[in-house]
């Protein structure tokens, strides 16, 4: 049904919650415990959460993820009143990045995908926080933000741009799946079709619907076949 499978990284075949815990034992160390990490958490997250796409929906002027994580955290650790530096948090939790752990269906879906269709990576990501994962996969090609200067969803031209051209096939014949809104806006923008994996039970953000709407990649054997 579909030529090509196209995947997002982070929470789509891959839970960079299961480092938290590792992150912030790092980032605090001896001061460490689980109300100061969530305290920082929760603050830093709210800053990136709010920022983020502020920036990569940007097609002036890109800025990779380090370069944003480092403004929004070093406002962060002003407010909580905090002597860590900014650049060794955001070392930290890119590197960290680099060593999240497949959701257990993750594997199985692309060796299945990788029979019948060419499989490919698209990821708002810097080189450093994704390359360590990608030799663990059986894919085609990545298409990393920080590569061709350019997000999933900003404006006007985006990175699914250079999956159809690499690829020379319709739209349609391209399956994006991911689990944000820039995931779901940026693919459809090119008549690609989208799926929404919600594994975590969020509120959809974004305008419209996805063609499909999984909680587990288990549930598209049948789609991609």
């Amino acid at each position: 049904m579909f030529k090509v499978i196209s995947l997002d990284m982070f929470q789509t075949l891959v839970d960079v919650n299961t480092r938290r815990d590792v992150i912030w034992r790092k980032i605090l160390e001896d001061r460490y415990t689980k109300e100061l990490q969530d305290e920082y958490w929760g603050t830093i997250n709210g800053y990136i959460f709010q920022n983020f796409h502020k920036h990569s929906n940007n097609n002036e002027e890109f800025m990779t993820i380090r370069n944003i994580f480092e403004i929004y955290y070093e406002i962060a650790l002003k407010e909580l009143k905090s002597d860590i530096v900014s650049k060794t948090a955001v070392n930290i939790i890119l590197e960290e990045h680099g060593n999240a752990e497949f959701y257990d269906d993750s594997i199985e879906f692309i060796e299945m995908a990788a029979l019948k269709s060419k499989v490919c990576i698209v990821s708002d990501a810097d080189k450093d926080m994704i390359h360590p994962i990608l030799p663990k996969i059986n894919y085609d090609k990545a298409f990393i933000s920080e590569e061709y200067g350019i997000y999933k969803n900003t404006k006007g031209t985006n990175i699914f741009k250079y999956v159809l051209e690499h690829y020379n096939v319709l739209p349609e014949e391209i399956l994006h799946i991911g689990d944000s809104t820039s995931d779901i806006m940026g693919a459809k923008k090119y008549g690609i079709k989208t799926c929404w994996i919600n594994r975590h039970g969020y509120t959809k953000r974004f305008e419209g619907e996805a063609d499909y709407t999984v909680t587990s990649l288990k549930e598209l054997g049948e789609i991609i076949c």
